[in-house]
């Protein structure tokens, strides 16, 4: 009995013994995983791996989106970027930090190409990406008027450089353009024309009404126009009663190309400079106004839509870049040779 009961509690210190180093083993392993993961997140932190990683990933993915859109298109990428510098080139996306640490690479539009002969590096910059007629190009601060019409080539642009403005609805037709607006037609027509007639010089320029009170009469403005060789534009505006809409029109005198020019270009003016514009339009018309004057060419510009309220409504509030985007229209179709 004594020798059994001293083998059993030598086999007891044996067990003590083995579960002391596995307890010791067990304690050494934890220590070391939790030292391990305290140097990855204090390098993840410092390095910032995992933003890195969504920068990448969200800038490329953005690439690759504006590729698959039919049509024109810009996009930009908004996200926190301070501190970064994102490098685009060969469909890879490529980002790094002034801290050092590994970069995160990410594809792009795979099996595409971006027309960027370089690479493009963008330090602190917001990426932009515009597709335009099929092609791709990034960059930061790129733009691209989504709503430009391409417009047709002519020679002898017309015969003289006389040009007539008539400001749609004076006093015979002096109506609200809102209910809630406390404006008209007739006043926001007449004062674009007369800052286009001032913008291209008072010499070459006439217009139908000498005030947005004149009462003149439709007859007698289109007896003005008959005897011109050179321009005749009508401006008047538009009105939608979905105030989402805020389109800019050119009616041209159809069969006309250089009418068709005329108003393309005024057109592209506009829409380059009102990011409010929805849409653009270049139609061709067969109204008598437009056939006034057949020695020259002939436009009507319908402008935005006057059911938006006033303090929304690009026609007052930024009047001024009409003035200059018609005007500015005009000057190219003019200077084209």
């Amino acid at each position: 009995m004594s020798r059994r009961r001293k083998f059993g509690l030598f086999l007891g210190k044996k067990c003590m013994l083995d579960t002391t180093w596995y307890i010791i083993i067990d304690v050494l392993l934890l220590i070391m995983v939790f030292l391990g993961f305290t140097y990855f997140v204090r390098d993840t932190v410092q390095n910032n791996a995992f933003e890195k990683i969504y920068l990448s990933k969200e800038q490329a993915t953005l690439i690759s989106a504006v590729y698959m859109i039919n049509g024109n298109a810009l996009s930009s990428y908004s996200g926190s970027i301070q501190g970064y510098t994102s490098a685009i080139k060969n469909g890879w996306l490529r980002v790094s930090d002034s801290g050092g640490g590994y970069e995160t690479v990410y594809r792009y539009a795979q099996d595409k190409s971006v027309l960027n002969p370089e690479e493009v590096e963008l330090k602190n910059a917001e990426l932009s990406v515009v597709k335009n007629g099929g092609s791709v190009r990034v960059g930061t601060g790129l733009k691209i008027n989504l709503n430009a019409i391409s417009c047709p080539e002519v020679r002898g642009s017309t015969k003289s450089p006389q040009i007539i403005i008539d400001p749609a609805s004076g006093k015979e037709d002096k109506r609200k353009t809102n209910q809630d607006a406390n404006f008209y037609e007739g006043e926001i027509t007449f004062e674009i024309a007369q800052g286009v007639k001032n913008y291209l010089g008072q010499e070459n320029v006439k217009l139908t009404r000498v005030s947005s009170d004149s009462d003149a009469t439709f007859e007698q403005r289109m007896n003005f126009v008959e005897e011109s060789t050179g321009a005749f534009i009508i401006i008047g505006t538009g009105s939608n009663v979905d105030l989402r809409k805020n389109d800019i029109k050119a009616y041209y005198r159809a069969g006309d190309e250089k009418s068709k020019a005329l108003g393309c270009l005024i057109l592209n003016s506009l829409t380059e400079k009102l990011s409010q514009v929805t849409g653009a339009g270049l139609i061709p018309s067969n109204e008598i106004a437009l056939d006034k004057n057949k020695e020259g060419v002939a436009v009507r510009i319908e402008l935005g839509n006057v059911q938006i309220p006033e303090k929304d409504n690009v026609l007052k509030t930024n009047a001024v870049v009409f003035k200059t985007g018609i005007g500015e229209g005009i000057k190219k179709y003019h200077e084209m040779s």
